[in-house]
């Protein structure tokens, strides 16, 4: 029950960051080169997923968050988001 309704959730986090790029990031133009913020569902999906994946093999022992601060590929996901962002601004 609970992986259901955390996968639903991961789901629709990622439908409201492509939501908030059609409606929001594009036309007000804050961002010189909005179309690198497209990663963002992209990452956000992957990093969401292999939590979820790692919860329900009984391989996550943490708190997400603490989790996330130590493991290698996550670390690796939030260096990109950052990157994109920098870029997406610049």
């Amino acid at each position: 029950f609970m992986l259901t309704l955390g996968v639903g959730a991961m789901m629709a986090t990622v439908l409201i960051m492509v939501i908030y790029l059609v409606e929001d990031a594009f036309p007000t133009g804050f961002y010189s080169h909005p179309n690198f913020l497209w990663s963002f569902p992209v990452i956000i999906f992957l990093w969401l997923a292999r939590i979820w994946l790692l919860c329900h093999r009984g391989e996550l022992h943490d708190d997400p968050v603490a989790f996330a601060l130590k493991d290698g590929p996550s670390l690796i996901y939030g260096a990109l988001m950052a990157a994109m962002f920098g870029a997406a601004i610049s």
